[in-house]
């Protein structure tokens, strides 16, 4: 039995939306201003008085992280925001009608699970910077910080489960890309 787009988009992580590690929330809306911002609206309840540092568009079922530059809060769920490398019209007109992805933890008042990233385990961990590749054994969770454990070809590291680090998603390839800072493995590999 075929899936269908929706069911795809809906299920990216195999977890039902809102309960799962990602959930969309909104829209890019329209252009706002000269220098590439866009409007977000926030679709979910309750509407939240900021956004998180990260926002996920999905490209071909993968997540692609930006980084709000700035923002401004328009009242109603409604959001001014300039993200990072997106600096004219032309090209945030791109952003238009796009679906905004977040990790279901940084909204207020979700079902998500209290693992977050625990849909991870298995997936193979690929440190674009140094090389580092390994197995996403574990979640050790934390309320502030939860790290994954991961067994790699040159020993175990732990690695937050930040947004920030995480460049590709591949939930078909059971594949994570990230970029650590550099001098991380030097500290964290066991």
């Amino acid at each position: 039995m075929a899936r269908s787009k929706a069911k795809t988009r809906l299920h990216i992580l195999n977890q039902p939306p809102g309960e799962g590690f990602w959930v969309s929330p909104g829209i890019f809306w329209r252009l706002a201003g000269s220098e590439g911002q866009l409007l977000l609206k926030w679709t979910a309840e309750p509407k939240p008085s900021a956004l998180p540092d990260f926002l996920f568009l999905r490209d071909d079922f993968c997540m692609v992280p930006w980084k709000i530059t700035h923002q401004k809060a328009l009242g109603k769920g409604k959001f001014q925001v300039g993200l990072k490398g997106v600096a004219s019209p032309a090209l945030a007109s791109s952003f238009i009608k796009k679906e905004v992805w977040v990790p279901a933890n940084t909204l207020p008042n979700t079902k998500a699970k209290e693992k977050t990233g625990q849909d991870f385990r298995g997936f193979t961990f690929v440190d674009l910077n140094s090389g580092y590749t390994g197995k996403v054994e574990d979640l050790l969770p934390d309320a502030r910080n939860p790290l994954w454990h991961i067994v790699g070809d040159k020993g175990k590291l732990t690695v937050p489960v930040n947004a920030g680090f995480i460049v590709r998603v591949q939930p078909r390839k059971r594949r994570l890309e990230a970029r650590l800072p550099q001098g991380y493995l030097e500290l964290f590999l066991v």
